[in-house]
């Protein structure tokens, strides 16, 4: 059996496994307002991102975030951005960044495994002049900067992978977490981080 026939049979087993906390897988083809003004693609879902990674297994489909959820973690972070990165893990199409663009970051990072989806992160980005940088590269080898970050979080890898990541954002300073979906529990084992503010699935947590 090869690796991306293995990777996808345990991945589609694991999926069905959580459909009763998640629900059934859906499908989306339409382009979301989001992305009509902007003349961007961020839309759609995505689930091979990258069949043959070793950690594709502990991956979750892309899925564009909720731009309200998005910028209701920066508005309710209680920090000045420009004097943190912002690091979209997970960055899928590079929507994130989009939003995040607006509040003037000193930085704006996307890490994602998937060559094809940092590929259209970049070119979504570049048709906005939007100066972000796209890590191809698995979370967990993403070598986090040592200074103060807001980390984005749109539910994209299981518990595996994100306990790795989470623990990995210790070489920063300050750190503010923003996470949405099932994962919340996931981080609040790291005592290190509190949580401090929720809305709608999506929880703050910080390291100060």
């Amino acid at each position: 059996m090869s690796s991306a026939f293995y990777n996808l049979f345990v991945r589609t087993i694991q999926r069905a496994l959580e459909i009763p906390s998640r629900g059934l897988p859906k499908s989306q083809s339409y382009k979301e307002p989001f992305d009509e003004p902007l003349g961007v693609s961020t839309s759609g879902i995505v689930w091979l991102t990258n069949l043959r990674h070793k950690n594709f297994v502990h991956g979750i489909r892309y899925e564009p975030c909720s731009p309200k959820n998005c910028e209701w973690a920066i508005e309710n972070a209680g920090i000045d951005p420009t004097e943190f990165s912002f690091i979209d893990m997970g960055c899928g199409k590079g929507r994130p960044l989009i939003i995040a663009a607006r509040h003037k970051f000193a930085e704006l990072i996307g890490v994602d495994y998937s060559r094809k989806l940092c590929g259209i992160a970049k070119d979504n980005l570049q048709r906005l002049s939007i100066p972000a940088r796209i890590v191809c590269q698995d979370a967990v080898e993403f070598d986090v900067p040592d200074r103060d970050i807001f980390v984005f979080f749109y539910a994209p890898f299981g518990p595996v992978v994100l306990h790795k990541v989470v623990e990995n954002l210790r070489r920063a300073k300050r750190v503010v977490v923003a996470y949405h979906g099932l994962g919340q529990r996931a981080i609040e084992d790291h005592p290190w981080l509190k949580p401090f503010a929720c809305f709608d699935d999506t929880v703050l947590f910080r390291n100060f």
